[in-house]
């Protein structure tokens, strides 16, 4: 199955703008993770048509993948503030992801959810996902999971993520006294600041699904992710046989002070 998943995002990444590729790349573990744990917890729906709401989706990434592989179907409901004309993402405008998400058999919705949650109060999804929204959020996202569960069908499944604030890569960036957190330059030079405002450690996730469910008969379960690691491992490794080779370099020439 990563096979299947990892040629198909290839040659996904292909319809976006060629300077966007490095960004897809690197969170290529990220969604091949959330993927396949969609997949998992869709094999415990017993029904022949899976309707899933991917709330604050943004690009789709998720949502394409699973149309298209796995015959889910996908509606993605995010405001797209960031892929404004004026924000000149390089992955593209509204516009170019909305035409993208419908030819692969998504429903795009561009709607604050936070505040008006969807026109049809009556609709009912088998899962709703909502990945890397969160921590995003000023406020507490209680009341937001809780409207999630509205419009879940009674033997469905609520999936949040997030990232872990004590997971292994920032443990080792503190370790080397780096920041944790969103990019310098981008926090000091943005107009409008679409960062992380509060990341989460497993428990307090735990503590916000289950607080937030309500009545709801389906358990809270933590699943947890490498993929920073991952992510990082080719730039890492990259890196380590850089400067293996420039010491030996240095060690043959007399020239380490200059590395």
């Amino acid at each position: 199955m990563n096979n299947k998943i990892k040629n198909y995002y290839s040659e996904m990444i292909k319809s976006f703008p060629g300077e966007s590729k490095k960004v897809f790349e690197f969170f290529y573990w990220k969604h091949l993770f959330e993927v396949k744990s969609i997949l998992k917890i869709s094999s415990k729906i017993n029904k022949p048509n899976i309707r899933l709401l991917d709330i604050g989706g943004g690009m789709g990434i998720n949502t394409m993948i699973l149309s298209e592989l796995f015959d889910i179907e996908c509606t993605v409901v995010d405001r797209m503030d960031e892929f404004s004309d004026e924000a000149d993402r390089v992955e593209g405008n509204y516009s170019s992801i909305e035409k993208r998400l419908n030819s692969k058999g998504v429903e795009l919705i561009k709607r604050n959810f936070i505040d008006n949650g969807l026109d049809d109060e009556n609709s009912k999804f088998d899962i709703i996902t909502c990945f890397s929204v969160i921590e995003h959020l000023p406020f507490s996202p209680r009341p937001v999971i809780s409207r999630m569960f509205k419009y879940l069908d009674e033997e469905g499944f609520v999936v949040v993520g997030t990232p872990n604030q004590v997971h292994l890569f920032n443990r080792i960036k503190c370790a080397l006294g780096m920041n944790t957190w969103e990019d310098f330059d981008y926090i000091s030079n943005s107009k409008e600041f679409f960062g992380h405002v509060r990341e989460y450690t497993s428990k307090e996730l735990k503590d916000l699904v289950g607080n937030s469910k309500s009545n709801h008969k389906n358990p809270v379960n933590i699943f947890s992710s490498n993929y920073p690691i991952n992510s990082h491992f080719n730039k890492l490794s990259f890196c380590l046989l850089r400067c293996f080779c420039l010491r030996q370099f240095s060690n043959l020439h007399s020239t380490g002070n200059q590395f």
